[in-house]
């Protein structure tokens, strides 16, 4: 934005020694003008937010312990693992129009940064009283870092702390930036730190201070609010707060244009600026490109649900085939064990034939043996 800022209406770089932002974010037209306005001499920011204010404040005045946090919690976080699907299976689909065709079957579960992210979030916002304000800011600094870009999301569990998902963790070779860190540490030496509404802020410039106010508020329309609850009253007041600071100051004020005369219908004295800008978060997109990319998106959903329903539907058949031979192989099964049944029960009643047999041979054997006596018998007498 400074390059279109200084495109029109162009960025002063004289008639002030004093730099305002009440409204404090990323900071880049403070280090403009602190690189650019060698008059200025001082320097003042404000945020309500007082997380955001305390990671400023523990750079300021704190910067190695932060440091310190940081590099321990990257070196926790760099190792690990940013994938987390693995392949559990590759079926064949069958049938004519899925010849050659595969599905792979993947089990989802968190990758080992984004839990390592889900557990240091949880004790930002549960178990931080256990941690000094440096570690707390460095912890949130971190977790800013790596979660989604843009947002300060809260939940019923974190009442106004930070507790926005995590983000696509894809750093390579570092989380931050510790030079950049410690050239912040070097400037906010000069610069007074205040954290409340912007208006007690503004209350504490003198009038005999020539300043620039650069005002960047929650913009109108927008759910990137950093907690600050910032309506139409407020922006109203605002603008005309800025009408009456611009008679003796230089001011910028800052928002997004929604289309109607919010603001030009209020500006008076002000001129108005109007840059073409996209948003990465924090933006409602204009509607009808919105709907636009909505309906494109629809058409390609559309696709892939039909195509998931044929492969649903192939391996619904699929299934169905299966459970038809499992039901045979059961039924086979099931006649196996009969035939076992039967075999047993056959092989125990030749036993007791066999048994019989043997009884009957034994008897027999015995009584052709007493006969063979008997007859022998007789033949002695009839020979004596």
């Amino acid at each position: 934005m400074i390059k279109k800022y200084l495109s029109s209406p162009g960025i002063p770089h004289t008639g002030f020694d004093t730099y305002v932002e009440p409204f404090f974010g990323a900071g880049a037209m403070m280090i403009y003008v602190h690189e650019n306005c060698p008059d200025v001499k001082k320097f003042v920011i404000n945020d309500v937010n007082p997380y955001l204010i305390g990671i400023y404040n523990a750079i300021k005045n704190d910067v190695d312990n932060f440091t310190g946090r940081m590099n321990d919690l990257e070196s926790q976080y760099l190792p690990l693992k940013r994938d987390g699907s693995e392949e559990i299976a590759t079926l064949a689909l069958e049938g004519e129009e899925w010849s050659n065709k595969e599905v792979i079957l993947e089990r989802k579960f968190d990758s080992e940064r984004k839990s390592f992210y889900k557990e240091l979030l949880k004790e930002y916002i549960t178990d931080w009283k256990k941690w000094d304000s440096t570690t707390e800011s460095a912890t949130l600094y971190f977790l800013m870092k790596t979660g989604f870009n843009g947002i300060w999301q809260k939940t019923e569990e974190s009442g106004d702390r930070f507790a926005t998902p995590a983000g696509l963790l894809n750093q390579k070779d570092r989380v931050y930036d510790y030079d950049n860190v410690m050239k912040w540490h070097s400037f906010l030496q000069k610069v007074d730190i205040h954290c409340g509404d912007w208006l007690d802020c503004m209350n504490k410039i003198s009038p005999t201070e020539k300043s620039f106010l650069f005002a960047d508020p929650p913009y109108r329309d927008s759910f990137t609010s950093y907690e600050q609850d910032f309506g139409d009253e407020e922006h109203s007041k605002l603008i005309n707060f800025c009408e009456k600071f611009s008679k003796n100051n230089t001011v910028f004020l800052c928002n997004r244009d929604d289309g109607g005369d919010f603001f030009s219908s209020r500006v008076n004295d002000l001129s108005i600026s109007k840059y073409d800008v996209t948003y990465t978060a924090g933006r409602r997109q204009d509607k009808k490109k919105n709907l636009s990319k909505l309906e494109s998106r629809r058409k390609v959903l559309e696709k892939k649900k039909a195509m998931n329903e044929k492969k649903r539907k192939a391996l619904e058949d699929r299934a169905t085939l299966f459970e038809k031979k499992n039901k045979k192989i059961s039924g086979l099964e099931n006649k196996r064990s009969a035939l076992e049944e039967k075999r047993e029960e056959l092989q125990l009643k030749l036993k007791e034939v066999n048994a019989e047999i043997k009884k009957m041979t034994n008897n027999q054997n015995f009584e052709a043996k007493k006969a063979t006596e008997v007859l022998l018998h007789n033949f002695s007498e009839r020979k004596e």
